[in-house]
């Protein structure tokens, strides 16, 4: 699994404001989990902490984002911190997904069940990845979902189209800005090995812009990869 950094969207705005402030870093930590775009997430007092670099005119940002447990994961885009807590044991494991912007601490969702819409899962994920204000994650159980802070159009689907049993979702439903992608329950292993989140485009300036991600897997080798493109917006702070 890659977890790649926002690409064009920050390189679009941070080429606008490049000539009135100077390109703060967040500073190295003693438990640093992830760093993306100059910020990072890390460890501190056993809580998950972050700090971001691309807010207010390139000033860094630290922020106490919540617990961490066992079992926990994370994903970095260098803003957007997305991550798991995890509960019970043996078969009775449960994940639960918050996602918080370390600027300004603002949560797109929290304490989620890793499946929207009471949809019947095991509640474990087994990926987590980030890129460009998108998360997404797959389930024990090879159910991809995806996520953005704020939707510019409805998602769509890329590569091969499936019905409602194994494959992408047709149509692909959203709740609230969270969507099933797809569902792999024979190959779910190989769906979070190659899980993938990356900048597809975008556009903007000092307050914000336009930025599309794309989420996609492959869970059968021999097959293009499968996953969905989400146009949304995003804020940089300054404005």
């Amino acid at each position: 699994m890659r977890v790649l950094a926002i690409a064009l969207s920050f390189t679009a705005v941070t080429a606008v404001t490049a000539g009135s402030a100077s390109a703060a870093t967040c500073p190295q930590q003693g438990q640093e989990l992830q760093r993306a775009w100059r910020g990072a997430v890390f460890l501190r007092d056993g809580a998950l902490w972050g700090c971001t670099a691309f807010f207010k005119d390139g000033d860094t940002v630290t922020r106490k984002l919540g617990a961490w447990g066992r079992g926990s994961q994370v994903a970095f885009d260098g803003r957007w911190a997305t991550w798991t807590i995890r509960s019970g044991s043996g078969r009775r494991i449960r994940d639960r997904l918050t996602s918080v912007d370390v600027g300004t601490g603002a949560a797109t969702f929290s304490n989620a069940a890793p499946v929207p819409g009471g949809d019947l899962d095991d509640g474990r994920v087994t990926a987590l990845a980030a890129a460009s204000y998108m998360a997404a994650w797959v389930t024990a159980k090879g159910t991809m979902v995806a996520a953005v802070p704020a939707q510019q159009r409805g998602p769509r689907t890329v590569g091969a189209r499936g019905g409602n049993g194994a494959g992408l979702q047709q149509p692909l439903r959203t709740v609230g800005t969270r969507v099933i992608v797809g569902r792999w329950p024979g190959s779910a292993a190989a769906a979070a090995r190659t899980l993938d989140v990356v900048n597809a485009g975008g556009a903007g300036d000092d307050c914000g812009g336009i930025s599309t991600a794309v989420a996609t897997v492959r869970p059968d080798a021999g097959a293009p990869r499968a996953g969905v493109s989400w146009d949304l917006r995003f804020r940089t702070g300054n404005c």
